[in-house]
């Protein structure tokens, strides 16, 4: 009696001991007799029907648990493994749990056989996998929008398989190449009939695929598209990694051509630019040999006239004395013809004397060095008033100043400008009150004056050639001097480093402007 009730124990314990061994296993376990009923659960597989015991389960279908769609397609499959006595590996299939949900599962099945070999059941053990499909889903779609973006990219993409054969491209690199994909793929990478050959072209057929790391190399790569035309591509190559190891490497290719074009255009304009440098440069120094040469003759006509002037003055003061004896001493004794001829040569012996003095003021202008120091304008002017008072009474003028500055400058020669332009404005003029206006303004450093007057006006057609030495508008008759004033002025103004020039019209009066700067730097020789 005690060996039959251990064996008893021992069989409860076995059994007791294999339900809490399949309760606790995480996938569905049960037995099914041959018309597909349940005759075992474990937990996981109750949970699954919405059962807390087996008894609730014992004896029903998946008709009675499932939608009939899933229950018939069990119940097909398990009468099929009863009849063929083959088991049922593996099947992925969506099932509706209990609860509403509907879950992945990987369903085996097996056919249970007794010792006749009869088929007297099936176990089934179902793996819920569902977080896994989900993952799967997931990185399908993930793969399906990275060949999209590869697809779709702007730029041409290929990859390259250990072999060296072209495995895969997108469209962009037909649309760049010229070349159909089919054209592309399966070739050997250094037969791409677009690419020309060139020495990363040689690196990237020898490279291991041992290398570690990324991006490989980049570079640029003059390639022929299938019409004949020459482009460039800019090419990145990375290593493309499968489970950690390097299977394969991926070429990003970009059009460049109208960059380098412009590049190229850019280098031909540098070369131009670089040229023209050299050129202007080579023009200047010829310009400054010729400044030199220019200013050495300047200098030697200006030392010219002045020697040419200064002696011209002894042979014509013999001729104004002997003329001059002659009219005294033999005018009684003369006709009335050869008198006349003889006032004429001194008048023309006067002229002439005029014009040479003229000539050497001008000369001086440049070459003749005078003390610097400060000098008001509204003094100087005072000065030039007392010396030409005659002048001022003879023609019943006025001249009014005020508010000039004070310069340190060469006194005699802004005396002189400013002499000739008084005198001017009071000669050329018709008008009952000649008038002569002198104002000063300050701009950006420079004084500019302003001598402004009633006179007759200068046409508009000459208002560049009264500046030219000897010109005249009018006659002698008409109005004294020798035409050397203006060009005088002019170049007085130029030696202080400013500008001359004239607003005038004719019969509305003139105003002659110049600039004089605020720091005048002169130096001996300047003037």
């Amino acid at each position: 009696m005690a060996n039959q009730k251990d064996s008893q124990d021992a069989s409860i314990l076995s059994t007791d001991m294999i339900q809490i061994l399949m309760d606790n296993f995480p996938d569905t376990i049960y037995f099914k007799d041959v018309k597909s009923r349940f005759l075992f659960v474990n937990k996981a597989q109750r949970d699954v029907l919405g059962v807390k015991t087996m008894q609730e389960a014992y004896g029903k279908t998946d008709f009675d648990f499932f939608t009939p769609e899933h229950a018939k397609a069990a119940y097909e499959d398990e009468q099929r493994i009863i009849k063929t006595k083959k088991p049922l590996v593996s099947k992925v299939e969506q099932i509706r749990r209990a609860d509403g949900q509907y879950r992945w599962v990987t369903a085996t099945k097996e056919p249970i056989i007794d010792e006749r070999g009869k088929v007297v059941g099936i176990v089934g053990i179902s793996r819920d996998i569902s977080e896994l499909k989900t993952v799967q889903e997931a990185l399908i779609e993930s793969e399906e929008k990275l060949q999209q973006i590869v697809e779709f990219a702007p730029d041409g993409i290929f990859t390259i398989e250990k072999d060296g054969t072209i495995a895969s491209c997108n469209t962009a690199l037909t649309h760049i190449t010229g070349y159909a994909k089919n054209e592309l793929c399966g070739v050997d990478f250094v037969k791409l009939p677009f690419l020309t050959d060139s020495e990363e072209i040689k690196y990237l057929s020898q490279i291991e695929f041992s290398i570690t790391g990324n991006v490989l190399k980049s570079f640029e790569q003059l390639c022929k598209r299938k019409d004949g035309a020459n482009i460039w591509l800019e090419m990145h190559v990375s290593s493309l990694r499968r489970h950690g190891n390097q299977m394969a490497l991926l070429v990003l290719t970009r059009d460049v051509t109208e960059r380098k074009l412009a590049e190229e255009a850019l280098k031909e304009v540098y070369l131009a630019i670089e040229q023209r440098v050299d050129e202007l440069a080579k023009l200047k120094e010829k310009l400054e040999a010729t400044n030199k040469l220019l200013q050495q003759s300047n200098s030697d006509l200006e030392n010219y006239t002045y020697v040419v002037s200064h002696d011209l003055k002894a042979p014509l003061r013999a001729i104004k004395a002997f003329s001059t004896f002659l009219v005294e001493d033999y005018g009684g004794k003369l006709d009335e013809n050869a008198q006349e001829y003889l006032q004429r040569i001194v008048n023309a012996v006067n002229n002439m004397d005029e014009m040479i003095e003229d000539l050497l003021l001008l000369s001086r202008v440049g070459r003749k060095f005078m003390e610097v120091e400060e000098v008001d304008l509204n003094q100087l002017v005072n000065e030039i008033l007392a010396d030409i008072e005659p002048t001022i009474n003879k023609h019943k003028g006025k001249v009014v100043c005020a508010n000039l500055p004070k310069l340190r400058i060469q006194h005699v020669w802004l005396k002189q400008l400013f002499m000739n332009l008084i005198d001017n404005g009071l000669k050329f003029n018709k008008s009952e009150t000649p008038a002569v206006e002198i104002t000063c303004e300050e701009n950006d450093g420079m004084y500019q004056f302003q001598v402004k007057d009633n006179g007759i006006g200068i046409d508009k057609k000459y208002h560049d050639r009264i500046f030219s030495i000897f010109e005249r508008l009018h006659t002698r008759e008409e109005y004294e001097g020798t035409g050397i004033g203006l060009t005088t002025c002019k170049k007085i103004v130029q030696q202080f480093g400013g500008k001359f020039w004239v607003e005038s019209e004719e019969g509305k009066g003139s105003t002659f402007l110049f600039t004089i700067p605020k720091n005048i730097n002169l130096q001996k020789g300047n003037l």
